[in-house]
């Protein structure tokens, strides 16, 4: 990913940030070290889904947080998801903090949440990456006892963009997708571009009718244009193929990998039923790119076609 990519990447988190100032929380899940905030701002529902990520090796050492307006992945179908036990008393957010730092030669990062308790207290939570003798690192969380060491950081005020999604990520995606399928054609001759970008279309045409979320948007698009590659071409789809949001980008190559079918099974039919059950397993906004598929599939020829 280029240094350009990152900066940006890197400032999205702002967005999250700012958009849960002063904000009346409805409930909190957590899964594990993760969670998922939902809360109301401007008469309008939304999720914030904190992710705690720790990676060893030569990409990248330490702990850190990630931010997502996705609903945490694994609450489709992990009977563990739950309400949470530890920040059970947040009523409405007034700032999120976060700290980054090295320890050890390692990075790492700490978020504190400060907060109106239901009984209309100022308190504060604060979510830290611990790690014991044998290195077993873990997310511990404080109730107003640990104040972060680690460096502040000045997020400035960002907010979410007004369009539907990001245009440079389409730009980005479909570049990778048009590489990969090359001279494909469709049954009918055309270029198979014809046929991705119709799903996206699709994808795109549905935004103005039921609204999703910002990320929603820009994962449904990225798997709607990569949503073949892995199935008709020599190509992956991998965090070292394409330019993507950190946040977001493991949703996508699952994603795209439940769009996939399992060619190793004996027929069509178990490969449908194997990739319709991964799927359930996915965020809606990669379920929405099945269905684009379908509609495009089955959407009338072109008149002047015999």
């Amino acid at each position: 990913m280029s240094l350009e990519n990152i900066i940006e990447y890197e400032n999205m988190k702002s967005w999250y940030i700012n958009d849960v100032k002063n904000v009346k929380v409805l409930a909190i899940y957590e899964l594990n070290d993760d969670f998922v905030i939902h809360y109301e701002k401007d008469g309008v529902k939304k999720v914030l889904s904190i992710y705690h990520w720790c990676r060893f090796g030569p990409m990248y050492d330490g702990c850190w947080f990630e931010f997502s307006s996705i609903e945490l992945q694994s609450v489709y179908v992990n009977s563990d998801k739950k309400i949470s036990q530890k920040l059970k008393d947040i009523d409405i957010i007034e700032e999120i903090v976060l700290y980054q730092g090295d320890d050890k030669g390692s990075a790492y990062s700490d978020l504190e949440i400060v907060y109106r308790s239901k009984d209309n207290h100022k308190r504060y939570y604060l979510l830290k990456s611990e790690h014991d003798e044998e290195e077993v690192h873990r997310l511990d969380i404080y109730h107003n006892t640990k104040k972060s060491k680690l460096q502040k950081v000045e997020l400035g005020n960002a907010t979410f963009p007004k369009e539907l999604y990001s245009t440079k990520i389409y730009k980005d995606i479909l570049a990778f997708a048009l590489k990969a399928h090359k001279e494909q054609k469709t049954p009918e001759g055309l270029p198979y571009s014809f046929h991705i970008v119709s799903v996206a279309n699709e994808i795109i045409n549905s935004l103005s009718m039921n609204p999703i979320s910002f990320d929603e948007a820009n994962v449904a698009i990225a798997c709607a244009l990569l949503h073949d590659v892995k199935e008709d071409t020599l190509y992956d789809v991998s965090r070292y193929t394409i330019e993507f949001p950190t946040n977001n980008i493991d949703i996508v190559i699952n994603g795209v990998s439940a769009l996939t079918k399992d060619t190793s099974l004996p027929s069509k039919q178990e490969q449908m039923k194997d990739s319709l059950e991964r799927l359930k397993q996915m965020p809606k906004c990669v379920q929405m790119v099945k269905l684009a598929d379908r509609i495009t599939n089955l959407a009338p020829a072109p008149l002047f076609w015999n």
